[in-house]
């Protein structure tokens, strides 16, 4: 029953099966026993995705091909369906092909001239192109059974007024006959002896002509019995070409459900992994922000970045920062400049006189336009926090800052190095699937943000006695010695980190709870610059004062 039906018409109806029945596993239904609303629902869903009524005939057919009765009418002829069908028909509007009209008589002409004559100097492809045109315009049968042509001499025959074709004996047309399988395609010669110029251009038409001399230029290019030559590298490189593009776009659709599902369900998650003290900065509800995904990156596949926007709510906000706040002319700088040293003083002067010069709008009074005013955010953004910006830009986000327990780890792993896992594959019909609702969007994001659960493996309970029995005995001796030991060391590490803490911290008298932490590596820096620093007027003062603050604050732990 299959050999009935050629081999392109049975992997198309295996195809409309293979989605019939995934469709049906959807809905938790039996392929294998539908009613008929079930398959009303499934032609409704291609109605829904545009599909046109000669498909939806061919999905009928290759379910009539698996089942063949349905409430004992076939599937073919069920009332019920052929009024579906016949609906469809009626409201979809036929599509109008326009082609834009060419003469004959022009394109023929065209061949008779340079590039393409003469024949034996023209290149390989145009000399195809004109076989080609010739052949399809003297024949006109359909692409099988020009692709079915010989060149073998038993099937392609040269006589002195014309040559006849024969398709191979393998092929199967689309009309299987005796009739069409035997047919011979007699092909005359067009003004064999020319006398006059116009009979000399119109021999360089002759089919039987050119088609001997691509015969003889082809003659080592060839791999098989095939009339027509294909280049195979060409047809490889486009065949290539289109799967790529195939895998690229299947690959955007799910780096796109991954960002719009890290922005929309686990962006505290993600940004607790990259920054955690952000992240904890964030955790106090009087702060408005929203953390936004985007795709960045000079290549494909392209790497995930993100930013957190505060949101005023139409309050705005004022960042607060030392280069707005302490004015050239006031103590606060004169003491800022004392605390920092020259050296560093003047390198941030530096730092923000090229600035201007490269970017020309670095503060707020450079501010003219809403163009300026974009330019100067993003540049604020851009600065780090000690030259006086937000130190807020687009940061790149890494594989080990996704979570492994959702599957969207697995989007980005097989982006990364291009091996998908088993649970992506199970998942990637239903996350490459066009939601055609807001209820499908949702499934899809939630898919995405889905935990893992690791299915705990069964415990063996065993005898009591048994493991009694089994199990060596311990001294118990020594393992009073070892807790003893062990309470020993927890209390003496505690003792020293109480101590510790006590030389690091700085209370304030006033609320007498710890501000700041001072490590001693940092200590020891500060003083190597002060002594670099000699050759500055206010050195000996700022070593003296430091000198007395590391005093005052040995006294107090002593006390």
């Amino acid at each position: 029953m299959q050999s009935a039906r050629k081999e392109s018409t049975i992997r198309i109806y295996n195809l409309f099966w293979k989605t019939f029945a995934w469709w049906c596993g959807c809905k938790r239904l039996d392929p294998l026993a539908p009613s008929t609303g079930n398959i009303l629902e499934f032609l409704q869903d291609g109605v829904t995705k545009k599909l046109k009524a000669s498909t939806l005939r061919r999905q009928v057919a290759a379910i009539a091909m698996v089942i063949p009765l349905l409430d004992g009418f076939p599937i073919g002829k069920h009332p019920h369906l052929l009024t579906f069908l016949k609906g469809v028909s009626a409201i979809s509007l036929p599509v109008v092909h326009r082609f834009p009209t060419w003469r004959l008589n022009v394109v023929l002409h065209a061949l008779t001239i340079h590039p393409l004559e003469p024949l034996k100097e023209v290149s390989l492809n145009f000399l195809r192109m004109k076989v080609l045109f010739l052949t399809v315009v003297t024949l006109a049968r359909r692409v099988s059974e020009l692709g079915a042509l010989s060149s073998r001499k038993s099937l392609c025959v040269f006589h002195a007024d014309k040559v006849v074709l024969q398709p191979d004996p393998s092929f199967v047309p689309k009309i299987n006959s005796k009739f069409h399988r035997q047919q011979e395609i007699n092909l005359p010669s067009f003004c064999p002896r020319p006398s006059l110029p116009r009979e000399k251009s119109w021999h360089t038409l002759d089919l039987k002509r050119a088609l001997k001399i691509y015969l003889r230029r082809t003659k080592d290019l060839r791999r098989s019995e095939s009339l027509f030559v294909v280049q195979k590298e060409k047809a490889a490189k486009t065949i290539q070409k289109a799967w790529w593009i195939h895998v690229k776009t299947r690959l955007f659709k799910l780096l796109k459900h991954t960002i719009r599902a890290a922005e929309h369900c686990i962006s505290h998650d993600i940004l607790k992994r990259v920054s955690p003290l952000e992240a904890e900065l964030l955790k106090d509800p009087s702060i408005l922000f929203k953390v936004r995904f985007r795709f960045a990156g000079s290549s494909f596949p392209p790497f995930v970045v993100f930013k957190i926007f505060c949101i005023s709510g139409g309050q705005g906000s004022k960042y607060i920062s030392g280069k707005t706040i302490i004015t050239p002319r006031s103590e606060a700088a004169v003491d800022a400049c004392r605390l920092m040293g020259y050296r560093k003083y003047y390198k941030l002067i530096l730092q923000d006189e090229l600035q201007f010069k490269r970017y020309r709008v670095t503060d707020e009074i450079d501010v003219a336009t809403v163009k300026d005013y974009m330019h100067y955010s993003s540049l604020l953004d851009e600065t780090p926090a000690y030259f006086g910006g937000r130190h807020n830009y687009w940061r790149r986000l890494s594989l080990e800052n996704f979570p492994r327990t959702m599957i969207m780890y697995d989007i980005m792993e097989y982006a990364q190095s291009g091996k998908m896992s088993a649970r992506l594959r199970c998942e990637l019909p239903f996350l490459l699937l066009r939601p055609e609702n807001e209820e499908t969007y949702h499934a899809q994001l939630m898919a995405v943000c889905q935990l893992r659960f690791v299915t705990p493996q069964p415990t063996r309970v065993r005898p009591l006695g048994l493991d009694q029995q089994s199990a060596p005995r311990s001294s118990e001796r020594r393992s009073y010695q070892a807790r003893q030991k062990i309470a020993k060391m927890r209390k003496t590490y505690k003792l020293d980190k109480e101590k510790t803490e006590q030389k690091m911290d700085i209370s304030t008298p006033l609320t007498g709870h710890r501000e700041a932490k001072i490590p001693l590596q940092a200590c020891t820096v500060n003083r190597t610059l002060f002594v670099e620093e000699e050759w500055e007027k206010e050195a000996a003062k700022l070593f003296a004062w430091s000198k007395s603050l590391g005093e005052d604050t040995g006294e107090g732990d002593l006390h």
